[in-house]
């Protein structure tokens, strides 16, 4: 079967536009893009030891010569998949002149982290910082895939919920980061470092995968891991939290995927994926609109990450403790950041920064948790000339 169809370049241009619109990331709200993260050991030339991702390209050599760096995760069909939002419409920026278009229309503040491949430039790609401090800002940025092409992926930067790969956390050196990198991928927050440039590929929502395990890293206990993906030393642990949360100033997120949501019927906790979403069906999306009214909210592709707060533990949410060693018991990231913090020197008086998320196996086509958007009345648009030299990306039509 054909896959073009064929009568689209014949219909108004106007109907053209409006259905390049919506194919641009339908979901609503507020998403989750996952990164894998390296520090300046790291030599992709020659990697000390393998990685399942692409780096991203910020530069004519490539990943930056010095500093952290950041690489896209591989679809593993073995262990996980790249669920990131911004794999959504990725393909959007080179499919064709009118694609492009639309994804300028809908991300008006996007900021080009990458060197440009051609010597002109477009007034419409911005260099890193012109919309600083203003709401709406999106970062951009390239890779080649596995299949040798560029890809560009786009976020919003500091809405959306960028989360860490666990896999290789223990690996990054997070006591030797400097603020003023190659490429700044994680600016100081603090107010202590004024001197460092304000600019930040990163965010300021971190999401971090947790395990239990952390508690009895923290403890010097034996320690249990539920997964073996998650494994971290004492010392990366808490100089990552020193670094992401004290310096650089971030809300950390932590993932709790044990975190169960009980019956609005028998309050039970489900512990199927089948079970969940039939729980969320049965209270007709009341779990994402009242129960969990002034929570936030995160959405991938396959799942929904929300807020729970300490009040909700017990009465919207229980851990699920099947595979927990008999001593861990019920100890949620709330217990955790106790020890943490005090391992950290860090006041944990107010760690309103520091907070906890559950995991839910949803889909964005879900009409109930992710309303479509209200289809906005396009204009006449008069045909935009494709230059293919002024902007260093290259579309295919």
């Amino acid at each position: 079967m054909n896959s073009e169809f064929d009568p689209f370049t014949r219909l108004p241009r106007e109907i053209q536009a409006a259905i390049w619109d919506a194919a641009v990331r339908p979901a609503p709200g507020k998403h989750v893009q996952k990164f894998i993260i390296t520090d300046h050991h790291f030599d992709y030339a020659q990697p000390p030891f393998p990685i399942s991702g692409s780096p991203l390209q910020f530069t004519r050599r490539g990943r930056p010569q010095g500093g952290y760096s950041l690489a896209v995760p591989w679809d593993d069909p073995h262990a996980r998949f790249n669920d990131s939002v911004y794999t959504l419409d990725n393909g959007l920026w080179m499919a064709c002149t009118q694609s492009r278009a639309a994804m300028e229309r809908r991300f008006n503040r996007n900021e080009w982290w990458l060197e440009l491949e051609s010597p002109g430039n477009s007034e419409r790609l911005s260099a890193p910082g012109k919309y600083s401090g203003l709401d709406g800002v999106t970062h951009s940025a390239s890779y080649v895939g596995r299949d040798g092409e560029r890809n560009y992926i786009t976020f919003r930067s500091e809405q959306d919920l960028l989360c860490l790969d666990p896999r290789y956390l223990d690996s990054v050196d997070w006591s030797n980061h400097v603020g003023g990198d190659d490429v700044p991928l994680i600016n100081y927050r603090d107010g202590r470092h004024k001197d460092v440039p304000i600019l930040s590929f990163l965010g300021q929502n971190i999401g971090l995968d947790y395990d239990p395990g952390m508690m009895d890293t923290l403890e010097e206990r034996p320690t249990q891991y539920r997964r073996d993906d998650l494994r971290m030393s004492s010392t990366s642990l808490v100089t990552m939290v020193n670094l992401l949360y004290r310096i650089a100033g971030r809300t950390l997120w932590f993932i709790d995927h044990r975190l169960r949501p009980i019956s609005p019927t028998d309050k039970e906790p489900s512990t199927t994926a089948q079970g969940r979403r039939a729980i969320l069906a049965e209270a007709g999306g009341r779990s994402l609109s009242k129960d969990y009214k002034g929570r936030e909210i995160f959405s991938s592709k396959n799942s929904t990450l929300i807020e729970v707060k300490r009040e909700d533990l017990g009465t919207c949410w229980v851990i699920d403790t099947e595979n927990d060693e008999p001593d861990v018991g019920e100890r949620s990231v709330f217990d955790f950041i106790n020890p943490l913090f005090q391992a950290a020197a860090v006041d944990c008086n107010n760690p309103s920064r520091l907070r906890l998320l559950a995991c839910q196996d949803t889909f964005l086509t879900c009409l109930t948790c992710f309303p479509k958007e209200t289809v906005r009345c396009v204009e006449r648009i008069e045909p935009v000339v494709n230059d293919r030299s002024d902007v260093g990306i290259e579309p295919d039509g």
